[in-house]
């Protein structure tokens, strides 16, 4: 495990690209505020920060084309999240950012921006 509040992805290990953050790579890591992902990386896999409670914030870089399912659950402190490009819906699961609220929908909807919710209560995000 992890104990650092920063995590930063390396863009590639021994000479190979990281293109993505695998099946459940963070999974209950409480301690995690913030993920910096590079350029490499395309996909955000199944439970990948599943249950990292202290996760704030996270960019989305565009060059994601992927998130899977249940891959932000239950990150509760999670308030905002940006993307900065587009993904098609059926590379987005309904399930990504499941018990979070309507991010999706409003992402779908709203497209590349800045979402927020209240306090990390809140199911409702807001486009800024």
């Amino acid at each position: 495990m992890i104990y650092n509040k920063e995590v930063r992805i390396p863009p590639s290990i021994q000479n190979n690209p990281v293109t993505g953050i695998g099946f459940r790579a963070f999974i209950f890591n409480y301690d995690i505020t913030k993920v910096i992902i590079p350029n490499s990386v395309t996909s955000v896999g199944n439970e990948a920060f599943y249950k990292c409670t202290s996760l704030t914030s996270i960019i989305i870089p565009s060059n994601i084309l992927q998130i899977e399912e249940y891959a932000f659950q239950y990150c509760s402190s999670l308030i905002c999240v940006i993307f900065q490009g587009n993904i098609d819906s059926d590379k987005f699961t309904n399930k990504a950012f499941n018990g979070l609220g309507d991010l999706r929908a409003k992402y779908l909807k709203g497209g590349i921006e800045t979402y927020t919710r209240p306090n990390g209560k809140s199911n409702t995000w807001t486009k800024q």
